[in-house]
């Protein structure tokens, strides 16, 4: 009897020390709880970047609010009256609460002035000179002015809590 209560305890022995030994295997899958990520994160498969695409009402000036350049990835606008068309982009503080949380978040970005009309120009302009400062390339025939049928990759530089860089390269039809 002996014996076999001494066998039995030997295996219940060894059983638990592979569970302890042993142990459970943790495998990090990188979750995260919510939107919000604050790590660098690198994807060797490639990222696909997007979002919606938003078409402007017609008219001769238009406003670009802060969410629809937040959730847009293409900006479409038919402006009303082709050779005076305006276009006004979110300021500073709009941006920086809506999706430019941290200061060096950018966001980017195609506006397309769709009136096939090439006298038809969109300018664009700040909603504020003090918070806002809107760049272009340095180049021959570089302007914030949009022809029709044309476009331009807008991008928005948190650079402070109450300032935002705004780029704009004008692209033309290359075919």
């Amino acid at each position: 009897m002996n014996k076999i209560i001494t066998a039995l305890i030997i295996g219940v022995a060894i059983i638990l020390a592979g569970f302890i030994i042993g142990g459970t295997v943790e495998y990090p899958i990188g979750a995260t709880s919510g939107p919000d990520y604050y790590d660098r994160q690198n994807f060797f498969g490639g990222l696909v970047d997007g979002g919606e695409v938003t078409t402007l009402t017609t008219g001769t000036t238009t406003s670009i609010t802060a969410k629809q350049v937040c959730d847009s990835s293409v900006v479409n606008w038919l402006p009303s009256d082709p050779t005076a068309a305006t276009t006004t982009f979110p300021g500073a503080a709009a941006m920086n609460t809506q999706c430019l949380m941290q200061n060096g978040a950018s966001k980017t970005f195609l506006f397309r002035n769709t009136n096939t009309l090439t006298a038809s120009t969109t300018v664009f302009v700040v909603a504020s000179t003090t918070s806002d400062t809107l760049l272009m390339p340095e180049a021959t025939g570089a302007d914030v002015i949009i022809d029709g049928a044309q476009s331009a990759l807008v991008t928005f530089v948190r650079t402070a809590a109450s300032t935002v860089v705004i780029t704009v390269t004008e692209l033309i039809n290359g075919d």
